[in-house]
């Protein structure tokens, strides 16, 4: 996926930046959950699939970056 690709660049980006703030070495750690966009996509939808994706990028620590897996809720939900 292009744009994961493109959000995980950013990520490893920002973290190798610093800064010295009142003599104190500061860094970045970015943590992003996002959702793809398809036709069927609503604004309640995709803020929360963006933020179960979030919560989980989370719980792995800084520096994450998930993006819902729309095929993989559907694997579960046909099991259920």
């Amino acid at each position: 996926m292009k744009n994961r690709e493109q959000v995980e660049k950013l990520t490893q980006a920002a973290s190798a930046l610093s800064f010295t703030l009142k003599e104190r070495e500061m860094c970045f750690k970015i943590t992003v959950g996002g959702a793809p966009m398809c036709d069927k996509s609503t604004v309640k939808t995709l803020l929360s699939q963006a933020d179960a994706a979030f919560q989980k990028a989370l719980s792995q620590g800084g520096n994450s970056t998930v993006i819902h897996d729309v095929q993989e809720r559907d694997k579960v939900k046909s099991r259920g």
